[in-house]
């Protein structure tokens, strides 16, 4: 409950005038050739983060069952970094600071920033005997120091993402069961800042397909480092092209509607279960479902432009349209589009 309620607190005055920050990826070194395009696409966002060209009827299916993370380096990936120098305590360490000094420098990988400071002040903490709670303390500490680093300037959905994700995961480690549905509820929890919906059938998806490609991402990496005689591309590109073609399937047979609720009202639910009234929590939930509005029309000299599937608008105003990437102007016959950087209300993907 006190993270629910520093997440509120700091996300809305932290997501106000954020300059845009230039970033850069790490290089991507597979041979396109081995791939079809949207394979390839997907590769690189899994291993690199670089979203650039994964499409974005994708994108919205992988924000849709709430797996987008997939795409943004994390803590599966860096387990799949580290799981030769974990057997040597000081080839870990200087490995992690290695590491991290290079990921500064790009800019573009705070999720993982912030696992290899959880790891560097766990091991710290691990040295003080008798010390309670030591995950708890560490992670309190990544937290403030994750703020020092200025995560939350750059990129303040990716801070809160981690934040509650992360916290929910160790408070409720010792309960799968309960720590599955609570991690979907704050799905939809921090969706209700930036409008954006969820699948119901998120609940049951998520933690199955994240677990296939947590178990799957060190055989996509490990064959980044090989040389290209021994990569087996091929492998790769028909499990890729599986996954793919299995969640569009699942997008187009979902009976049901993308759903969301308010931030507020989700606040109130949350104090009822905080008090294990859970009955009046599923009460709540329930009452406040918001479904999808229909597709808006945009009328422009005496005409109607139809936008198409409502989840990609988020404003018309003044002969523009705001796109959730990006954002279109209808001048006479034409359209002008320009993307949008993440921190002036484009997605953070």
């Amino acid at each position: 409950m006190i993270l629910i309620l520093f997440i509120s607190l700091i996300y809305p005055i932290q997501n106000r005038g954020t300059l845009p920050i230039k970033k850069s990826f790490h290089p991507f070194k597979i041979e396109k050739s081995s791939f079809s395009k949207i394979n390839y696409s997907f590769y690189r966002a899994f291993v690199t983060g670089n979203k650039k060209s994964f499409p974005r009827a994708l994108k919205q299916i992988f924000q849709r069952y709430g797996f987008i993370h997939l795409l943004t380096p994390s803590g599966i990936h860096l387990s799949s970094l580290m799981v030769f120098a974990r057997f040597i305590p000081i080839i870990e360490v200087l490995t992690l600071l290695g590491l991290f000094c290079y990921l500064t420098q790009l800019g573009s990988y705070h999720s993982m920033e912030r696992v290899i400071v959880f790891r560097l002040v766990y091991k710290i903490l691990k040295k003080i005997p008798n010390l309670r709670s030591r995950i708890e303390i560490t992670f309190i500490l990544t937290i403030i120091l994750s703020l020092l680093l200025g995560h939350l300037t750059s990129n303040p959905l990716s801070f809160i993402y981690s934040i509650i994700f992360w916290g929910t995961v160790l408070i409720f480690r010792e309960n799968k069961i309960k720590m599955a549905f609570l991690l979907n509820c704050t799905l939809f929890y921090i969706s209700s800042f930036s409008g954006s919906s969820h699948s119901p059938l998120s609940i049951l998806i998520n933690p199955i397909i994240t677990a296939v490609m947590s178990t799957a991402f060190p055989f996509y990496f490990l064959n980044t480092l090989l040389p290209e005689y021994f990569q087996f591309n091929g492998i790769l590109n028909g499990f890729t092209d599986l996954f793919l073609n299995m969640i569009s399937f699942l997008d187009r047979i979902d009976p049901f509607p993308n759903i969301s609720f308010s931030t507020w009202k989700l606040l109130v639910a949350f104090v009822f279960l905080y008090f294990r009234k859970f009955k009046t929590f599923f009460l709540i939930l329930c009452f406040t479902i918001q479904t999808l509005n229909p597709p808006i029309p945009f009328k422009l000299h005496s005409h109607i432009f139809p936008l198409g599937d409502a989840r990609e608008v988020m404003k018309v105003k003044a002969g523009w349209v705001s796109f959730i990437d990006r954002k279109c102007q209808l001048i006479d016959t034409q359209i002008f589009c320009k993307k949008k950087p993440s921190a002036w209300g484009g997605p953070i993907l």
